[in-house]
């Protein structure tokens, strides 16, 4: 999209050894949705688009739908999302907002 709302703005990273860049033959591949603040119908839509392709497919995909807030709050409380968070690596969408939970997300784990 040219000039998407922010209702529309996604993206996709890859989390856990897909992130890390170690996926091992015939595993799942693990996948974070993030959003600029809550899922609405249309980025639900296109979530839903996108696991069925890729279930279509044949492939296992672990998957998290989260805004920023959410992955923060959630990392504080769960050691396996927060490596999650550390694995990360943006693969389609909206950069910015990937960079963005990046940024917040160290400026927090390094306090």
């Amino acid at each position: 999209m040219a000039n998407p709302t922010t209702g529309e703005v996604l993206s996709l990273a890859a989390t856990g050894g897909y992130g890390r860049g170690e996926l091992a033959p015939f595993s799942d591949i693990d996948l974070m949705f993030l959003l600029p603040y809550k899922l609405t119908a249309h980025t639900e839509q296109m979530v839903e688009y996108i696991l069925y392709t890729l279930w279509d497919l044949g492939l296992k995909v672990g998957h998290a739908t989260r805004s920023i807030g959410e992955c923060i709050r959630l990392a504080k409380a769960d050691v396996t999302i927060l490596t999650s968070l550390l694995d990360a690596r943006w693969l389609w969408g909206d950069p910015e907002l990937f960079a963005e939970v990046q940024a917040r997300f160290v400026t927090w784990y390094a306090r």
